[in-house]
């Protein structure tokens, strides 16, 4: 698979060397702005989903990896082993995440992940009549990145400091974006991150590309696509694409 030539600048610009990048098809034409990852620092599945995140990219490059290099995992513990962002946890449920009482999981994963493949159902059953309910393919589609580089699970009862520490991250990141051509060359931006970008100008972030930032259902803002997301909000969403 060939990277698009503003994705391989990106990978070769110093300033985003050891960057958290983001997940699924760098050639889509479709970008999805999150908040931030919902991660506890410190952890292994941060260290292999976060701080690994431009490495992986520069080994994907270096290699020509496609989508049908990417191995399927059998078993918890191969989770991290064959973890590529290009296809990220490959053949994970579209259900889901559980402990089982014999302490395994069920091969499930967020609602985040599935209200996005909800939306990329929708889309797909209009433009190609193809479904997929099984399992997470949307990465397909799409290129996802986060908004913070701050990673927390929630912004819930944290300290002043800290919410001035993500402020400083996403001033820092969209000064690093709206300098790097890979993120103007989308068609269309799903941004997916309430309030954090109320401050921000999207026009310098992504060119002339068309912004879903706005909830059709009541005119807020559109809000992360996790917990609670109505099937109406999200075919509203689809609608746009």
């Amino acid at each position: 698979m060939e990277y698009c030539p503003e994705f391989k600048e990106l990978l070769n610009d110093p300033k985003w060397k050891g960057q958290y990048i983001g997940v699924g098809n760098p050639n889509a034409k479709i970008l999805i702005v999150g908040k931030e990852c919902a991660l506890e620092e410190n952890t292994l599945i941060y260290q292999k989903t976060f701080e690994q995140n431009w490495k992986d990219w520069v080994s994907n490059d270096n290699t020509n990896t496609g989508f049908d290099s990417i191995e399927e995992w059998k078993t918890d513990n191969e989770i991290f082993e064959k973890y590529n962002p290009l296809f990220p946890f490959f053949k994970q449920k579209n259900k889901n995440l559980r402990k089982l009482k014999d302490g395994s999981f069920n091969g499930g994963t967020s609602n985040t992940w599935i209200n996005y493949q909800k939306i990329f159902n929708l889309y797909r059953k209009r433009n190609k009549g193809q479904e997929n309910y099984d399992y997470i393919d949307f990465f397909k589609d799409c290129f996802i990145t986060e908004l913070s580089s701050v990673c927390r699970h929630n912004n819930k009862s944290i300290s002043s400091e800290e919410r001035k520490k993500t402020e400083r991250s996403i001033a820092e990141r969209y000064d690093l974006m709206k300098a790097t051509s890979f993120f103007q060359k989308f068609d269309t931006i799903i941004m997916a991150c309430g309030g954090y970008a109320e401050k921000l100008d999207t026009k310098l972030m992504f060119g002339d590309a068309k912004i879903i930032n706005t909830n059709p259902l009541n005119g807020n803002r559109l809000p992360q696509l996790s917990f609670a997301i109505s099937n109406e909000l999200l075919n509203e969403i689809a609608k746009q694409l």
